[in-house]
């Protein structure tokens, strides 16, 4: 086929459209094999066997010499290379990684087929990946290196430009990293070549969690909702100069392939523990005379693979492989806190300071429900316009000491089975990872927090061989994240919930009300005093649909990859009960029964809808024995995002003067 044909297939089959990291885990291997004069060999034979599962994946060379197989699983493979007239050549020990591209070149003698050479690390094998700057993390690597809480981020940041971010407001981005001083957004994750950006998010609809730009991480932020440690082949982060496969975040891809069974039954188990019995208090707990809070970390776990075998009716042995693993994490994180909270005088508690008169009785209940001083009260400093009170006078408020612990826990499972039968390979992954938080902040200590994600995937994928020079791959992926974020009323510190009916006024209960209604108190806004308010329960989820297909031809001396894909995200985000924040600013408003500012605040479930697609064409070509070039184009479309229910009016007519500024009717597109 001559060049100009083959651009014009190139130019034909861009015509994809799409968007979202979901490209190849596997890894590929090609390569010219030539005489002793260096002629080429047409229609030589090329065997690659797994010595772990005995798996064999086959081509030919075609009428210039080249060869390619791809779809390789990352492990160990034995080459036999054969040809009527020539001894056979073998090489073992080929070590093959996520996404490797190498070029493997032998060179054979004339011969009988019955002779074998044997090539001890000879052949040279060259990455031909061109110009990507990445870095492959394998197993041995990560079973030799000491992980605190069993998560991959820390190896992450063996990647040169990457460091770890802060939480990203609004979001549920913790573990979240940079690359280059890029947005973690811009990062894309993929397990087994399908993405695993479809964080959910339990904010508003204008966060772009919503979109799936984020991975779905634990509550804790940790990766196990990917894939379990132990559960990880290996993976690869790609910072920069990728190919046409990966797009449309600028920021690094990381490639995640999970482990398989093999021919020979394996397991293991592990239990790491961490307890406050070998740990000091802490020195600002001890010095504010709190004991010791309780501290337990007890990661668990183990897997099992092999083949599939039952006994006088099947035997999976080169065949059928399955593997499982579970890992589960109780987590009892001790803290430390040192806040602010209304006096025993402004409760009527206690005895007030000369000049300084008790709070409004209508707020005793609102005030009741911090946590009773165990500290000096505070002493205004000097009048300020929000602090309206003589300095050297108590200011209403008092100290409040205390030693706690966040309590956690994560569970993980994963199943993943794989069979060949004849050209065809076939696999198939569950997992499932839901994990929950307790946690109380700074602020509001009588407050507790509850946050759970639960997220589950479901993979499958075929890899078809439709002749010594051309493969197909196909997959599919189903993947939900739901998510729920709660705030309950506790007696902690001798705190008194106080009922819903004196914070929001009767008629405000929101028709989403999932019937759970809790009190929260906040430090922020206009000091000293603290506000309050009642927010309800949140309950978002997350929704994707992915199905992707990629073509392989090795035609001359090119090794053309085509492929295109198209991903569906379905997130619900809300409900939100009635809610309101009430902020008193200084102990006048206290005893007056005021508040300086109200705020009432509903929103409303709505189901977004994001389409995507996408498309590309790569070619290796294989100049020389010394020369490759990579080069591909790649189409990503992302439609602007509809609402099931057409309840989506984020857009802005277009504004000639904020004076005339006003939005866009319901139903417009945001884009």
């Amino acid at each position: 086929m001559s060049m100009r044909s083959w651009l014009l297939i190139l130019g034909a089959l861009v015509s994809f459209s799409g968007a979202n990291l979901i490209a190849q885990t596997d890894a590929t291997v090609s390569g010219i094999i030539t005489d002793q004069t260096g002629g080429r060999i047409v229609d030589a034979s090329v065997e690659l066997t797994n010595l772990n599962t005995g798996v064999v994946y086959k081509a030919s060379t075609n009428g210039v010499g080249f060869y390619s197989l791809s779809r390789l699983l990352p492990g160990t493979y034995r080459a036999v290379i054969t040809k009527q007239g020539f001894s056979g050549t073998v090489m073992s020990e080929i070590e093959l990684h996520v996404q490797d591209v190498i070029a493997l070149n032998f060179t054979m003698r004339v011969g009988s087929v019955s002779e074998t050479v044997q090539v001890e690390g000879g052949a040279p094998m060259v990455n031909t990946e061109g110009g990507a700057v990445s870095t492959v993390v394998d197993r041995e690597f990560m079973e030799n290196t000491p992980l605190n809480g069993r998560s991959f981020q820390s190896m992450l940041l063996l990647t040169p430009g990457i460091s770890l971010t802060t939480n990203v407001q609004g979001t549920n981005a913790g573990g979240s990293f940079s690359v280059d001083g890029q947005r973690p957004a811009s990062n894309g994750f993929s397990v087994d070549g399908v993405n695993a950006n479809f964080a959910a998010s339990p904010g508003a609809f204008s966060n772009f969690q919503t979109s799936g730009n984020l991975p779905a991480l634990t509550v804790l932020g940790t990766t196990q909702t990917l894939a379990s440690v132990d559960a990880v082949q290996e993976f690869k982060v790609q910072t920069s100069t990728y190919n046409a496969e990966f797009g449309p975040q600028p920021g690094a891809q990381i490639s995640i392939i999970t482990r398989s069974g093999t021919n020979q039954f394996h397991g293991s188990g592990f239990d790491y523990l961490r307890n406050d019995l070998f740990d000091a208090n802490d020195w600002f707990a001890d010095e504010n005379h709190q004991p010791k809070a309780p501290e337990r970390q007890n990661d668990f776990g183990g897997t099992f693979g092999g083949p599939v075998f039952i006994p006088h009716v099947y035997n999976g042995h080169n065949r059928t492989f399955f593997f499982v693993s579970y890992e589960g994490l109780r987590l009892r994180l001790p803290q430390f806190s040192v806040t602010n909270v209304p006096s025993l005088c402004e409760r009527g508690q206690g005895n007030c300071a000369a000049g300084q008169n008790p709070g409004a009785a209508s707020l005793f209940p609102i005030l009741n429900a911090f946590p009773l001083p165990n500290g000096a009260n505070l002493i205004c400093t000097a009048p300020t316009a929000n602090i309206k009170c003589p300095a050297g006078t108590p200011n209403g408020l008092a100290n409040y000491s205390a030693s706690y612990s966040n309590p956690s826990s994560v569970d993980t499972l994963g199943i993943r089975v794989d069979h060949t039968v004849g050209r065809v390979t076939l696999f198939g992954r569950y997992n499932r990872s839901p994990s929950q938080t307790t946690s109380r902040s700074l602020s509001d200590l009588a407050v507790e927090g509850l946050s759970g994600l639960h997220t589950w995937t479901l993979t499958s994928g075929a890899n078809i061989a439709i002749n010594p020079h051309m493969t197909n791959e196909l997959k599919a992926n189903y993947s939900s994240n739901d998510t729920t974020s709660e705030q309950v009323q506790t007696t902690f510190g001798g705190a008194v919930s106080v009922a819903r009916s004196l914070l929001v006024p009767s008629g405000y209960d929101s028709p989403f009300s999932a019937g759970s209604y809790t009190l929260q108190a906040f430090s922020g806004g206009i000091a000293p005093y603290p506000s309050v308010g009642v927010p309800g329960l949140l309950d978002s989820s997350q929704h994707q649909f992915t199905v992707l297909d990629n073509f392989t031809w090795a035609v001359g001396s090119h090794r053309l990859k085509l492929g295109g894909g198209y991903r569906h995200l379905t997130p619900t985000v809300g409900p939100q009960v009635y809610n309101l924040l009430g902020l008193a600013t200084s102990p006048v408003d206290v005893q007056n029964g005021v508040a300086s500012l109200a705020i009432i605040l509903a929103g409303t479930q709505i189901y977004p809808i994001f389409d995507s697609y996408w498309g590309f064409a790569q070619d290796t070509w294989r100049i020389s024995n010394r020369l490759t070039l990579d080069y591909g184009v790649r189409w990503d479309m992302i439609p602007p995002p509809t609402e099931a229910n057409s309840h989506l009016g984020v857009a802005v007519n277009q504004v000639q003067s904020l004076s005339t500024m006003q939005l866009a009717p319901i139903g417009t597109p945001a884009w």
